[in-house]
């Protein structure tokens, strides 16, 4: 997405025993770095896992009224999830003998 319109990709998340301040935080990369890290240059998470920097990223914006924390799940109709994961089934033909 910032490749095809031209935007910068900074360093926000670094790889695990990486120091933040050895990081480059903020520094533009070539590629997105998408396992699991350390944050960098995020204010208030810098230094903490992924994992524990989104969870204290929830808490901060329910703390301020600007989120909250929810799971979603998307029901759907059994027959047409089943299209789409397996494709449209595949209609059989059983030939009928008059007499």
């Amino acid at each position: 997405f910032a490749k095809t319109f031209d935007l910068p990709i900074k360093r926000v998340v670094a790889p695990k025993g990486t120091d933040p301040a050895d990081a480059g935080p903020g520094e533009e990369m070539e590629e997105a770095f998408t396992e699991p890290g350390v944050a960098v240059a995020s204010g208030a998470v810098d230094g903490k896992a992924t994992a524990e920097a989104r969870a204290a990223i929830t808490d901060l914006l329910a703390k301020e009224g600007k989120g909250a924390k929810r799971t979603n799940y998307k029901l759907r109709d059994w027959v047409f999830s089943r299209q789409r994961y397996w494709g449209e089934p595949i209609p059989i033909y059983f030939p009928v003998e008059l007499e």
